[in-house]
């Protein structure tokens, strides 16, 4: 089926670092990419301390004026984190608080971490912690007519999320494949993460497991590190995802999370001209 391409604000917040660059300007910049649309990620996002309705109704306007439709909004909420540091009411009231601004944006997903490192916490307890939070925001995304999208980005988290999937049974939960999860070992950036130190490296998913997750996830993370001289990137294995999408019997959203630019990678690249080719990528697999 055919999919959309857009580039998240994640993959340019570089610029912000570097050269104060704000999102006007990076709403412009992406749309010079001739992308589908925009994933506006929590950095850029007026909710803190307070959501300030009229600088969202400004972005929105920002958006439109520019030819891009909003299709996503990323916030970092642990659900089984925040369940325990504070309790299952905060953790939904603050997620309801995300799904509202993500529908006076005019976006249909809100993607939301799978986080499974909580020392002690096993696969079933989360599985059994995350069906209870997920239990209580359904509801609430079905009112907003708002989509969650559970991102899994780490090993064991898409079984997971498939699991609790089958068992909610609801349009308005969604699964949002991170490529991050089938990225292989390379030489250049080991299978570690910054977030579990001293932990073993990771393995990647199986294309099977990718595959399996399609029917499930019409929003996904298009993951992407660096692209090489000849235009490919060597840290996933893009082809066989690429063509798993394009067999799939659904449409797909790939929201681009260029990644490259993070201090452990390529600080020294620039992020609107590597972001520009991971969008050329995808256009070139995806008319294949």
């Amino acid at each position: 089926m055919y999919s959309t391409i857009g580039v998240s604000t994640w993959s340019l917040q570089q610029l912000t670092f570097k050269r104060g660059v704000q999102l006007p300007e990076m709403i412009e910049m992406i749309a010079r990419m001739g992308v589908d649309g925009l994933d506006l990620y929590e950095e850029y996002l007026p909710v803190y301390p307070d959501t300030n309705l009229a600088k969202l109704n400004e972005i929105k306007k920002m958006a439109k004026n520019a030819g891009l439709p909003i299709f996503s909004t990323w916030f970092f909420v642990d659900p089984i984190g925040a369940s325990y540091s504070a309790s299952l009411e905060w953790t939904t009231e603050t997620v309801k608080k995300f799904i509202a601004v993500t529908a006076s944006l005019g976006a249909k997903y809100l993607a939301l971490p799978t986080i499974l490192n909580i020392p002690g916490v096993g696969l079933d307890e989360a599985y059994d912690m995350y069906e209870r939070v997920y239990e209580k925001l359904v509801p609430i995304a079905e009112e907003y007519d708002v989509r969650l999208a559970a991102e899994v980005a780490r090993q064991h988290t898409p079984s997971l999320m498939m699991r609790l999937q089958k068992s909610l049974k609801s349009d308005y939960f969604t699964i949002c494949p991170d490529f991050e999860a089938w990225r292989v070992d390379t030489p250049d950036i080991p299978l570690i993460h910054q977030e579990t130190p001293g932990a073993p490296p990771s393995e990647p998913e199986t294309i099977e497991t990718f595959t399996q997750c399609l029917p499930y996830s019409p929003y996904i993370h298009a993951k992407l590190l660096s692209i090489d001289e000849n235009g490919e990137e060597p840290h996933f294995p893009i082809h066989e995802m690429m063509k798993a999408i394009g067999e799939s019997e659904i449409n797909h959203h790939l929201c681009i999370e260029y990644e490259g630019w993070i201090p452990d990678i390529r600080p020294e690249d620039d992020a609107e001209e590597e972001t520009r080719k991971c969008v050329e990528l995808l256009k070139k697999y995806r008319k294949k």
